[in-house]
Parts: structure tokens; C-alpha cells; sequence
């Protein structure tokens, strides 16, 4: 019985393995990037202050363009042939994005762009909710 297990724990080991070689590869890279980036730098203002250059956080696959959700979220009510639940509009924009759907956190922070920009789209009069089952709401497009 246990066999199958420490063939499972094994194999998930020897994936993060896997993984964290790849990172510890790219930051290798990336420290060898850094440093040609400060020569060249300092070969233009060697009295450069490279400690004052503050960091940039990375965008992730979540980030969304200006208006992008809106034309999604518009563009999936508009398609629909009945009203559509949060949830399914969260679950069609993670799918097109390639997005782990396994990822609570991530399925919430992505449902709680989307019932905001659901929200913003109901002020403005383009859609309407109804009450679905229990506490959910369906969405359409105002026609």
C-alpha cells in the first residue's frame, strides 16, 4: 500500500527538484545580467549611484491591460445564450489564459477583478444581474 505512495512523494520531489534547478539557473542569468547592466552603467557616470535604482516588480499572468477585462467580460455575456454565473466567466478567463484553475488564491483574486468589473459595467447600465441559486448571480448584457 505504501508503495504507491513514495512512488507519488518521489515523483513530486524529483519535480521540485527539477524546478528549483531551472531557478536557480535563471538567477544565475539574471545576477550575470545585473552585472554587465552596472558596467555598462558605470562606464557612462562612473560616480553613478546604482543603490538608488529601485526595484521594478515583475507583471505576472494575471495582469490585466486598460479595458481588457471589460471587452472579456462583455464579449463572454455577449456570446451567452442565458445568463452567465461569476464563477464561469472567472473559470473562461483563467482557461484562455492558460491559468492554474487548482489555484484558490488565484481563482479569487481573478473573480474579484471580474465581479468588479461586472460592478463597474452594472453603474454604467451595460449589464444586469439577477439572483441565481443560493447567493449567486447571473450576469447578462443589457440589449
Amino acid at each position: 500500500m505504501t508503495d504507491y505512495v513514495l512512488a507519488g512523494l518521489a515523483k513530486r520531489r524529483a519535480e521540485l527538484a527539477g524546478e528549483a534547478e531551472t531557478l536557480r539557473a535563471r538567477l544565475a542569468q539574471i545576477g550575470t545580467d545585473l552585472g554587465h547592466l552596472d558596467a555598462v552603467i558605470r562606464q557612462f557616470d562612473p560616480d553613478y549611484d546604482l543603490g538608488s535604482i529601485r526595484t521594478k516588480r515583475p507583471r505576472g499572468p494575471d495582469v490585466v491591460r486598460p479595458g481588457e477585462m471589460s471587452r472579456f467580460v462583455l464579449g463572454v455575456l455577449r456570446d451567452a445564450v442565458e445568463p452567465v454565473p461569476t464563477s464561469d466567466v472567472a473559470a473562461r478567463f483563467m482557461a484562455e489564459r492558460g491559468m492554474d484553475g487548482q489555484d484558490r488564491k488565484l481563482v479569487e483574486q481573478i473573480t474579484k477583478r471580474i465581479v468588479s468589473t461586472l460592478r463597474h459595467q452594472g453603474l454604467k447600465g451595460t449589464v444586469r444581474s439577477q439572483p441565481g441559486a443560493g447567493r449567486v448571480l447571473l450576469w447578462e448584457v443589457v440589449r
